[in-house]
């Protein structure tokens, strides 16, 4: 599959499973999203694994408090 083939197949997801992701995999999705293209190629990005589901629902509760700390990062 080439990359025109991948561009226009692909999809949002918008149902998920609990089903664990293998960290090769992880790995991989976090080393293109590295390597993703930026504006003036300045990374302004930054990456959070959260991988404790109590965490993750502990940042789902503070979500908005989130949204107004970053809006200054």
């Amino acid at each position: 599959m080439d990359l025109l083939d991948v561009m226009l197949k692909r999809r949002s997801v918008r149902k998920y499973t609990d089903e664990e992701i293998p960290r090769e995999k992880l790995n991989k999705i976090f080393q293109a999203g590295l390597l993703a293209p930026t504006s003036r190629n300045l990374k302004p990005c930054n990456f959070l694994m959260i991988e404790n589901k109590e965490t993750l629902k502990k940042n789902q509760q503070i979500k908005s408090i989130w949204r107004f700390i970053c809006k200054g990062c």
